[in-house]
Protein backbone atom coordinates (compact mmCIF):
# COMPACT_ATOMS: atom_id res chain seq x y z
CA UNK A 1 0.00 0.00 0.00
CA UNK A 2 2.58 2.76 0.80
CA UNK A 3 4.48 1.31 -2.37
CA UNK A 4 1.72 3.18 -4.65
CA UNK A 5 3.41 6.84 -2.36
CA UNK A 6 5.95 5.94 -5.29
CA UNK A 7 8.84 7.50 -3.32
CA UNK A 8 12.08 8.45 -5.18
CA UNK A 9 13.91 8.51 -1.75
CA UNK A 10 13.06 6.57 1.39
CA UNK A 11 14.54 7.53 4.65
CA UNK A 12 15.40 5.46 7.44
CA UNK A 13 16.04 4.90 11.06
CA UNK A 14 19.63 4.24 10.33
CA UNK A 15 22.89 6.45 10.69
CA UNK A 16 24.92 8.27 8.27
CA UNK A 17 27.59 5.96 9.00
CA UNK A 18 26.01 2.90 7.83
CA UNK A 19 25.23 4.22 4.71
CA UNK A 20 27.88 2.09 2.29
CA UNK A 21 25.95 -1.15 4.23
CA UNK A 22 22.59 0.23 3.47
CA UNK A 23 23.33 0.59 -0.08
CA UNK A 24 25.13 -3.06 -0.27
CA UNK A 25 22.28 -4.80 1.43
CA UNK A 26 19.88 -2.83 -0.64
CA UNK A 27 21.37 -3.60 -3.83
CA UNK A 28 21.84 -7.54 -2.92
CA UNK A 29 17.84 -7.29 -1.62
CA UNK A 30 17.00 -6.08 -5.19
CA UNK A 31 18.59 -8.61 -6.51
CA UNK A 32 17.34 -11.41 -4.39
CA UNK A 33 14.20 -10.38 -1.75
CA UNK A 34 13.95 -14.15 -0.30
CA UNK A 35 17.52 -13.91 1.08
CA UNK A 36 18.02 -11.82 4.71
CA UNK A 37 19.84 -8.86 4.52
CA UNK A 38 21.79 -6.92 7.37
CA UNK A 39 19.38 -5.37 8.48
CA UNK A 40 16.64 -7.13 10.15
CA UNK A 41 14.48 -4.65 11.01
CA UNK A 42 11.75 -2.53 9.24
CA UNK A 43 14.80 -1.52 7.38
CA UNK A 44 14.46 -5.00 5.51
CA UNK A 45 10.87 -5.58 5.99
CA UNK A 46 9.25 -2.48 4.83
CA UNK A 47 11.83 -0.31 3.04
CA UNK A 48 13.43 -2.50 1.43
CA UNK A 49 10.22 -3.65 -0.44
CA UNK A 50 8.61 -0.51 -0.68
CA UNK A 51 11.83 0.78 -2.28
CA UNK A 52 11.91 -2.66 -5.01
CA UNK A 53 7.67 -2.68 -5.16
CA UNK A 54 7.96 1.35 -6.50
CA UNK A 55 11.68 1.38 -8.33
CA UNK A 56 13.22 3.40 -5.22
CA UNK A 57 16.62 4.71 -6.55
CA UNK A 58 18.01 5.48 -2.71
CA UNK A 59 17.12 4.59 0.72
CA UNK A 60 19.27 6.73 3.24
CA UNK A 61 19.45 7.16 7.09
CA UNK A 62 19.27 9.77 8.48
CA UNK A 63 19.67 8.54 12.35
CA UNK A 64 21.68 10.41 14.84
CA UNK A 65 21.78 8.14 18.26
CA UNK A 66 21.95 10.26 21.66
CA UNK A 67 22.28 8.74 25.54
CA UNK A 68 19.60 9.56 27.62
CA UNK A 69 18.80 7.56 30.69
CA UNK A 70 15.18 6.87 30.42
CA UNK A 71 15.10 4.09 32.95
CA UNK A 72 16.70 6.32 35.84
CA UNK A 73 14.37 9.37 35.41
CA UNK A 74 11.38 6.69 35.68
CA UNK A 75 13.40 5.53 39.19
CA UNK A 76 13.40 8.97 39.90
CA UNK A 77 10.03 10.21 39.34
CA UNK A 78 8.34 7.14 41.28
CA UNK A 79 11.37 8.42 44.17
CA UNK A 80 9.58 12.22 44.56
CA UNK A 81 6.36 10.78 43.52
CA UNK A 82 6.08 12.87 40.27
CA UNK A 83 2.56 12.39 39.80
CA UNK A 84 2.01 14.24 37.13
CA UNK A 85 4.57 12.11 35.10
CA UNK A 86 3.30 8.66 36.74
CA UNK A 87 -0.64 9.62 35.57
CA UNK A 88 0.52 10.32 32.09
CA UNK A 89 2.78 7.42 31.46
CA UNK A 90 -0.21 4.84 32.84
CA UNK A 91 -2.68 6.86 30.27
CA UNK A 92 -0.30 6.70 27.51
CA UNK A 93 0.52 2.85 28.19
CA UNK A 94 -3.37 1.98 28.31
CA UNK A 95 -3.88 3.78 24.45
CA UNK A 96 -0.88 0.67 23.26
CA UNK A 97 -2.89 -1.49 25.07
CA UNK A 98 -5.28 -0.47 23.12
CA UNK A 99 -3.69 -1.36 19.68
CA UNK A 100 -3.02 -4.87 20.89
CA UNK A 101 -6.23 -6.40 19.17
CA UNK A 102 -5.44 -3.79 15.86
CA UNK A 103 -4.45 -5.20 12.99
CA UNK A 104 -0.78 -3.72 11.45
CA UNK A 105 -2.44 -1.14 8.91
CA UNK A 106 -4.96 0.13 11.58
CA UNK A 107 -2.05 0.21 14.03
CA UNK A 108 -0.46 2.40 11.75
CA UNK A 109 -3.14 4.60 10.74
CA UNK A 110 -3.65 4.73 14.27
CA UNK A 111 -0.39 5.77 15.56
CA UNK A 112 -0.11 8.76 12.88
CA UNK A 113 -3.06 10.60 13.87
CA UNK A 114 -1.94 14.81 15.46
CA UNK A 115 -3.67 12.74 18.42
CA UNK A 116 -0.86 9.79 18.62
CA UNK A 117 1.75 11.95 17.57
CA UNK A 118 0.87 14.92 20.72
CA UNK A 119 0.75 11.41 23.26
CA UNK A 120 4.11 10.36 21.61
CA UNK A 121 6.08 13.79 22.04
CA UNK A 122 4.31 14.10 26.01
CA UNK A 123 5.15 10.37 26.86
CA UNK A 124 8.75 10.20 25.47
CA UNK A 125 9.67 14.14 26.22
CA UNK A 126 7.03 16.73 27.66
CA UNK A 127 6.63 14.43 30.45
CA UNK A 128 10.27 14.23 31.39
CA UNK A 129 10.38 17.76 32.42
CA UNK A 130 7.73 17.53 36.14
CA UNK A 131 10.56 14.93 37.23
CA UNK A 132 13.25 17.18 38.39
CA UNK A 133 14.49 17.54 42.27
CA UNK A 134 15.24 20.81 44.14
CA UNK A 135 17.87 23.03 42.34
CA UNK A 136 18.24 20.44 39.50
CA UNK A 137 16.57 19.69 35.99
CA UNK A 138 17.01 16.23 35.59
CA UNK A 139 13.86 15.45 33.64
CA UNK A 140 13.92 18.48 32.00
CA UNK A 141 17.61 17.64 30.40
CA UNK A 142 16.36 14.30 29.75
CA UNK A 143 13.68 15.80 27.31
CA UNK A 144 15.66 18.44 26.26
CA UNK A 145 18.31 15.69 24.79
CA UNK A 146 15.22 14.00 23.37
CA UNK A 147 14.45 16.99 21.72
CA UNK A 148 18.07 17.91 20.73
CA UNK A 149 17.99 14.25 19.10
CA UNK A 150 14.99 15.02 16.92
CA UNK A 151 16.08 17.95 15.83
CA UNK A 152 19.84 16.52 14.43
CA UNK A 153 17.85 13.84 12.99
CA UNK A 154 15.54 16.66 11.15
CA UNK A 155 18.91 18.25 10.15
CA UNK A 156 19.71 15.11 8.51
CA UNK A 157 16.89 14.73 6.76
CA UNK A 158 17.26 18.34 5.30
CA UNK A 159 20.80 17.38 4.45
CA UNK A 160 19.34 14.80 1.80
CA UNK A 161 19.93 16.59 -2.15
CA UNK A 162 16.30 16.65 -3.07
CA UNK A 163 14.02 18.83 -5.83
CA UNK A 164 10.63 19.62 -6.22
CA UNK A 165 9.84 16.35 -8.28
CA UNK A 166 11.09 13.87 -5.31
CA UNK A 167 8.56 11.98 -2.78
CA UNK A 168 10.14 11.76 0.54
CA UNK A 169 8.88 8.41 2.16
CA UNK A 170 10.10 7.98 6.13
CA UNK A 171 9.99 5.61 7.86
CA UNK A 172 10.78 5.68 11.89
CA UNK A 173 9.47 5.48 14.60
CA UNK A 174 6.14 7.23 15.58
CA UNK A 175 8.02 9.79 18.25
CA UNK A 176 10.19 10.51 15.48
CA UNK A 177 7.21 10.54 12.88
CA UNK A 178 5.86 12.71 15.62
CA UNK A 179 8.87 15.50 15.54
CA UNK A 180 8.92 15.61 11.70
CA UNK A 181 5.61 16.09 11.42
CA UNK A 182 5.88 19.30 13.30
CA UNK A 183 8.81 20.44 12.01
CA UNK A 184 7.99 19.90 7.87
CA UNK A 185 4.72 21.39 8.86
CA UNK A 186 6.70 24.32 9.68
CA UNK A 187 8.70 24.12 6.57
CA UNK A 188 8.99 26.55 3.65
CA UNK A 189 10.57 23.49 2.54
CA UNK A 190 8.34 20.20 2.34
CA UNK A 191 4.01 19.60 2.13
CA UNK A 192 3.62 16.72 4.25
CA UNK A 193 1.10 14.13 2.66
CA UNK A 194 -0.21 11.66 5.27
CA UNK A 195 0.65 8.36 5.19
CA UNK A 196 -3.29 7.61 5.99
CA UNK A 197 -3.84 8.64 2.64
CA UNK A 198 -2.27 5.33 1.31
CA UNK A 199 -3.41 2.81 4.25
CA UNK A 200 -6.59 1.41 3.64
CA UNK A 201 -8.77 -0.74 6.35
Amino acid sequence: MLAQFKPTIILVESGPKEQAGLDKNYAQYLQNPAKDTGFQSEIQFLAFEIGRLSQTKKIIGIDKQMGYDYMGIDKLAHEIEAKTYLKGQSEIKKMFQSLESESLVNRFIKMNTPGFYDAMINFNADLLTYVNTKDHFEGAEAAGDFYLRNLKMFANINRVKVNDNDRILILSGTTHAAFFDMFMKRSPKYEVVPITDYLKH
